[in-house]
């Protein structure tokens, strides 16, 4: 269960229809889709950590995840977190929704 405000706001409006983002594993210059993540409400400083331990869990095999089509509202927790270098694809995704 999750908890926090009801009433937060953050300024970005988000649509639930919409994924968080999609996940994509690459290694060697080959990328392998995984495929749209989906949540109910804003993103929060959890999913952030769930996206780092699918992030490790990867890392174990060679592999890496970099998120694409990112959702406003997770793009900022994932700078606020410093972690854009580590998640995002700037070229192929960040914000790039309106």
């Amino acid at each position: 269960m999750r908890t926090g405000s009801p009433y937060r706001h953050t300024g970005v409006q988000v649509e639930p229809d919409h994924a968080r983002a999609v996940v994509v594993l690459e290694r060697d210059g080959q990328d392998v889709v995984l495929g749209p993540v989906y949540g109910e409400g804003p993103c929060d400083l959890a999913f952030v950590d769930d996206l780092l331990r699918v992030q490790l869990a990867a890392m174990r095999f060679g592999w890496s995840i970099r998120l694409e089509d990112v959702r406003p509202d997770l793009v900022e927790l994932v700078e606020l977190a410093g972690l854009t270098t580590v998640l995002v694809n700037r070229g192929r995704s960040a914000a790039t929704r309106p």
